[in-house]
This record gives C-alpha cells, structure tokens and sequence, in this order.
C-alpha cells in the first residue's frame, strides 16, 4: 500500500492530522488495571501464591457468570482440553472428530489421550466443524466431536448436539476463542457436555496463562479435579486414586480472573463495538468476515479471491499496524499428514484469513482508519 506524501515528506494516510494509529498497534493488548492489582495484593499478602482460596473464588465467580454448576481452573487451555476428555473417558483406540482448521491443541490433547484426532473440514459459512464431513468419517471408534467456536464464530449447536446424540458422541467445546458469545441465548462453551476456555494473554479474559472446563455434570466436575490434582483422592491427602496431572491454577493467576471479571462486561462491549465497526467497513469488500454476533475476540475476515493476505499483511505492518494469518490446517502439520487431504474450506480459510486488532483499548477512530488501509489495499491490490 503506497503511502501518500506531501511535499515535506510526510505521509498523508498515516500521519495526517487526527490519525489515531499509534506508531505500533497491536493485533492483541491485555486490559489490565487496580482491581488485578489489588487480588494480587491480597495474595501476597496472605502468602496464598500456589492453588488455594483465590482460585476457588475465580471459580465459583466464573461459573456463576456463566449460569453453569462447575469451572474447573487449570494452567491453560491445552491442560483444559486434556482434562475434559480424560473425564470423558477418551483412550487409547478411540476417534476424535476434530476441525481441521483449529489451533493445534485441540488435536494435540487427543494426542495425548491415547486417541485418534480424526480431521473434519470446515463449515464455509461458521468455520466450525462441518457436520456433512464429520458424517463420512465416523466409524465404530468414534467417541466424541470437538466443536472449535473459531475466531469466536459460533458453531451450530443446535445441529451438531442433534449429530452428537445421534451417534452418542461426547460433545466438549472448544470455547478458547468463543468467551463472550453465544447460541441460542446461551454462552458459548456452556452448552455441551463440558466446554474449555483459555485465559490466554491475549483472550477477552485473562490470567496470562489458564484454562478452565465447565460442566453441569457433578461426576465429571469431580473427574476433572481428580485428574487436575495428580489423582490425589480429594480427602485423603497422598493417596492417589488415578494417573494424574500438574494442571492446577495458581492463586496469582485466580486474582488476575477476578479482577478481570469485574471488568468483563465493559471490555465486552468495547470489544463489540469494535468488531461491529470492521463488519460495517468491511463486510461489502467481497470476502467474508466473522458473523457481527460472533465472540469479540480477534476480528477476522477471509480477504477476497484476489487478494494476497501475506502482502496485505506486510502493507498493513508498513503503516505500524500488526495483524495475524489465519491458523494453517492441521492437515499440513508433520504429525497429522497422511489422513484425507481434501479440506477445501479449511484450506481456503487458512490462505486468505486475516485477524485485525482487537482489544479494549482501541478506539472506534483506529478500527475506522484500519478498515480504510485494508480497503486501500484491497483496491491496490486489484489494479
């Protein structure tokens, strides 16, 4: 994207008066302030640093937002993952559907279960799992299906809860990306059988690294502590009941949760206002961007056919603003290669997919002159 200078020098497009651009702007910033400040004081304080008080208050405050009986915290999304489908009974043998367009993790923890990720393209229009896939490649060992609300688009739960009874799968949501949507009046992460949730640096909410899993089911609440504590039995200190993991939060990261929670509702609705500033300025470009309801995480859009994303990228950058690719499929990783290599919609997605800025700091002025370089680019790019 050429700059446009006046005969000083100085660039017209991205220096000109008014311009809300920072000379760096970030795809993703944490919202942090007093309030994680002050839960950090009390920790320290109290010498509560390990998992203790705070993170039983994270999680009862977490789970009554969220209207569920259960939030298990954990060291991070991966560790949730894992969890949930140990608690499920995933083993050795079993079949995972997993979308093959999706962070890594959510295979990996198949992976590491023992089981088989069985890679499911992707829904062209929710870029979640698609169910017409996912019926080609069930066999006798299939155990469960992973829905990924991906960039916060939501998955059709009201379908894929149909296909999951159906074939009497475990359904576990993927919720990494989906905190702060919703189905069906219903939070993302909420509605299968257990939903995971990362705290990631970069989420709507934060701990710097954590995880949790939700449920309304009491025994698999209590598998996913007994496998979160080192299958240490909840009452008898030392004795352990199963093989179990260091997936315990700490009480430092617990009291950044809770700060964040008390802000969740106003980072949210910044974080909409936002992503619906992008939709309005972007969605007539000819590609395709998240649905305006989806969870306000990272805005992303699928450039057009003639668009070159990793040139958009660069163009974007030329002018301080930092962006992301879209998730390359899993099919293409060197653990994963060898399963059907037709996943036209994941490998679409992945090619032209681009995430804009998206945080609580931005201003409504940014994501409006954001949109304007990425559509200067766009007709650049078409010339």
């Amino acid at each position: 994207m050429a700059c446009i200078h006046n005969i000083n020098g100085r660039c017209l497009l991205c220096e000109r008066e008014g311009h809300g651009l920072n000379s760096h702007t970030p795809v993703s910033s944490p919202s942090l302030g007093s309030l994680e400040l002050n839960y950090l004081q009390e920790c320290l304080m109290n010498n509560q640093l390990t998992h203790g008080p705070m993170t039983n208050r994270f999680e009862r405050a977490f789970a009554d937002m969220l209207g569920v009986q259960h939030a298990v915290m954990c060291s991070n999304g991966t560790a949730a993952l894992h969890l949930a489908l140990l608690a499920a009974g995933i083993g050795a043998g079993d079949e995972v559907l997993v979308p093959d367009l999706t962070f890594v993790a959510t295979a990996n923890a198949v992976m590491y279960c023992g089981a088989v990720p069985i890679l499911v393209d992707i829904d062209p229009e929710t870029w979640g799992i698609s169910l017409e896939d996912a019926e080609r490649k069930l066999t006798s060992y299939t155990r469960a299906i992973i829905p990924v609300h991906l960039y916060g688009n939501p998955v059709n739960m009201t379908e894929l809860l149909s296909f999951g009874e159906a074939h009497k799968l475990h359904v576990i949501e993927d919720a990494a990306e989906g905190l702060g949507g919703a189905w069906d009046g219903q939070w993302l992460g909420t509605i299968g059988e257990m939903g995971t949730y990362s705290f990631y640096g970069n989420k709507v909410l934060t701990t710097g690294e954590g995880g949790a899993v939700v449920t309304n089911d009491d025994r698999l609440a209590e598998l996913l502590r007994l496998y979160r504590g080192q299958g240490q039995h909840p009452s008898r200190r030392y004795y352990h009941q199963v093989v179990g993991y260091n997936y315990r939060m700490t009480d430092l990261q617990a009291a950044v949760g809770l700060g964040q929670l008390y802000v969740f509702n106003d980072n949210l609705e910044k974080r909409w206002k936002i992503q619906e500033t992008y939709y309005q300025h972007l969605q007539v470009l000819g590609g395709q961007t998240i649905q305006p309801w989806a969870a306000p995480w990272l805005f992303t859009m699928v450039l057009p056919e003639y668009a070159d994303r990793d040139l958009m990228m660069q163009e974007l950058l030329s002018h301080g603003v930092d962006t992301r690719p879209a998730f390359i499929p899993l099919h293409q990783m060197p653990m994963y290669e060898g399963q059907d290599a037709d996943f036209p919609q994941s490998c679409r997605v992945s090619a032209r997919g681009i995430s804009l800025p998206t945080y609580p700091e931005l201003t409504i002025n940014e994501a409006k002159e954001i949109s304007s370089l990425v559509r200067a680019g766009l007709v650049e790019q078409r010339q």
